[in-house]
Parts: C-alpha cells; structure tokens; sequence
C-alpha cells in the first residue's frame, strides 16, 4: 500500500464542472450564481486534504470473478465482464478529507444552503479531479500502459462490501480513510475504486460512466442557489 498527498490547490476544480454538478449543463447560470461559485472556490481550497491510497496487484480474470496474487477478491459477473482481459489492477480509495462537509454542515445550520449547496458541489468537483491526479500518479508507474477501465462498488452485481474490500487489502490502522458496518466510507466525500491497466485509455472523468446520477438529485431539485432559501 502506498499513501499519497497533494496540497488543496493542486486539484484542479473547473467552475464549468461545479455548474454541471448544479444541474446548469443545459442552460445558462445568472452572474450571481457564477460570483457564488467563485467566492465558495476561493474558501474550498483551504478545505481540501487530498489524500490517496494505492495498491498494485498482478490480477487474472476467472470464472468466478477477479483473482488478486492468486486468491479469490471477489466473485462478480461485472468484474469479469468489464476487467476483461487485464492482468494488472490498482485498488484505491481516494478522499478530500471531512472539513469541506463540515463547513457544508455549518451554512446549512445557519440558513444558507445556497452557499452550503455550491459548496458541496465543488467537493464532488474536487473528487473528480483527486480522480484524475490518482490516475496520472499510477499511469506513471504503469508505463507505458495506461488505466484501461475502472469499476466502483454498486455497479452491475457490485455490493457496497467491496468499498471495505478495497480498504482491508490497501489500508491500515491508521489511514486517513476507514469504513463502518455498514460499509461507508468516512469521510463522507470519498471514493473507492478498481482500475484495470491496459493498452488502451478509458475516459479521464470517473463521471464519464458513473450509472448514479447525482447530478439530478432531489437536492440540486429544490434548493435554488440564487438565494438563501428553498424553492
């Protein structure tokens, strides 16, 4: 297991990224919403402790799912079908550590869930982009091959288990990410996942084949950011 950090300002948030997270890729967002996010953009950064944990195994696709160094890791049809052909997998989890969502908790108790609501949608940016950096750091160690698929927990036949899965093989007692009994992951804001190396490239954005989609959700449906009050 290896554990890598960056600073927040390395993560690269696009404000394009937050107005599709809040439900504006399809029309256009007022100046106030815009000055909201770069005014909530200049507060996250000093919220932001990316941190990343790594592991690389030599894998075989079977029958009865994915085999890591020789022993069974899980046994799923989805597995199968989408790490097809590889023979090398990093497992990772990845987070923005909890103080962005604490201070999500603290506008939301305070009566300004616009603010709270923009800022949210940054920390999932910011997820998106940690992703991004994750994968260029093992695209270095891998070349010249390349990340050629991801699979997260839930997809197809994936039970959430495989989140604690994933961290048992690659945490430890003290890493910055644990999961409870019910297989959440703490911090809230963070990520589990498995990328098979290949000869060719998936998409940079781990969004690009998520089948969740969040970016309708009931929150973004009846919160507007051009006020401090539901709509």
């Amino acid at each position: 297991m290896e554990r890598i950090s960056w600073r927040g300002d390395e993560l690269r948030i696009e404000p394009s990224e937050v107005l599709r997270f809040l439900g504006y890729q399809h029309r256009p967002a007022s100046s106030e919403i815009l000055r909201r996010i770069d005014e909530e953009l200049s507060e996250a950064v000093a919220l932001l402790d990316p941190v990343a944990l790594v592991g690389g195994f030599d894998a075989a696709v079977a029958e009865t799912g994915l085999l890591l160094d020789g022993g069974v890791f899980s046994k799923s049809v989805t597995l199968r079908e989408r790490l097809a052909g590889v023979d090398r997998v990093w497992l990772c989890a990845y987070t923005i550590g909890n103080r962005l969502d604490l201070r999500v908790s603290e506008l939301s108790s305070d009566a300004q869930m616009a603010r709270g609501l923009v800022l949210d949608k940054i920390g999932i940016a910011a997820l998106d982009s940690l992703q991004s950096m994750v994968r260029a750091w093992i695209e270095n160690r891998e070349q010249p091959r390349t990340v050629c698929c991801r699979v997260f927990p839930v997809q197809g036949d994936l039970p959430i288990a495989l989140q604690a899965q994933i961290l048992t093989a690659i945490g430890g007692p003290n890493a910055p990410i644990s999961v409870n009994s019910h297989h959440q992951l703490s911090p809230l804001k963070s990520v589990a996942v498995i990328l098979g190396i290949g000869e060719s490239s998936v998409a940079a954005s781990a969004c690009a084949g998520c089948e969740a989609r969040c970016l309708t959700s009931s929150l973004n449906r009846n919160t507007s950011v051009d006020s401090d009050a539901p709509v």
